[in-house]
């Protein structure tokens, strides 16, 4: 029988599935950048960093290890990293368990991974053991207990029915959950952003129709808090100046 980290592996190594929502990934990683600030001389790691979206944009200027089970996904950061900048980037292909690097990170970036771990309270004391006391945690979750999760999960449940699956069950994560297992490693958030997900049939929508309508939820104070996708900055409970 496959352990679920191999079920995982062949699920992304097919990267269709994970790259075929384009539009969210991109959607989502531009709202993390727009809250963080230049980032300049930082040691970094992207845990489950697919297609190295949220992290790219840094490679400049820092260094950054690139951590995913796939190594189809780590072949497609390699392709889209300039060769000037090469010696910035580092490849492990190997799951967060089994990651046993001595150094501490600047920042790390826990973007869509919880749904898939093992164990979501392993993963959480791990990524605290390799934060610096200083470093920045990025987190996003959807938030199961969110009435809008909800109703996506739901509409995903249908989608299943008639459309290829992932073979393992993927963990519900509750922002009370999430909030408790930091804080039982010492982690606090001292920012929290909901945004709304990529509705089913979203992708039928044209790009500049999609853009004008996520800007608008983004850019609301009524709709936006609404949304079940957290996004969570976390830092060392000694460090943290909660807003």
């Amino acid at each position: 029988m496959q352990t679920r980290s191999r079920r995982v592996k062949n699920y992304f190594d097919q990267t269709d599935n994970y790259l075929k929502n384009k539009f969210g990934i991109a959607s989502r990683s531009s709202l993390i950048n727009r809250n963080l600030p230049e980032l300049k001389n930082k040691i970094i790691l992207d845990i489950g960093c697919g297609n190295g979206e949220v992290t790219l944009p840094y490679i400049e200027n820092n260094k950054i290890t690139f951590l995913d089970l796939s190594d189809k996904m780590l072949d497609i950061v390699r392709s889209r990293i300039p060769q000037e900048y090469h010696q910035n980037a580092e490849f492990v292909n190997i799951d967060l368990d089994s990651f046993n690097y001595v150094k501490k990170y600047d920042y790390l970036f826990l973007i869509g991974v919880l749904a898939h771990v093992n164990s979501v309270e392993m993963t959480i004391s791990k990524v605290s053991q390799l934060l610096d006391c200083d470093g920045t945690l990025i987190i996003q979750f959807t938030n199961s207990n969110n009435i809008i999760s909800l109703i996506v999960k739901l509409l995903g449940e249908i989608k299943k029915m008639f459309g290829k699956s992932l073979n393992y069950k993927v963990n519900s994560n509750s922002f009370r959950v999430i909030r408790k297992e930091l804080r039982k490693n010492k982690l606090e958030y001292f920012k929290k952003v909901n945004y709304w997900p990529s509705l089913p049939g979203f992708s039928l929508i044209p790009n500049r129709v999609r853009g004008f309508v996520q800007s608008k939820i983004l850019n609301s104070k009524l709709i936006q808090p609404l949304g079940g996708e957290i996004l969570l900055f976390v830092s060392n409970v000694r460090n943290n100046m909660q807003t």
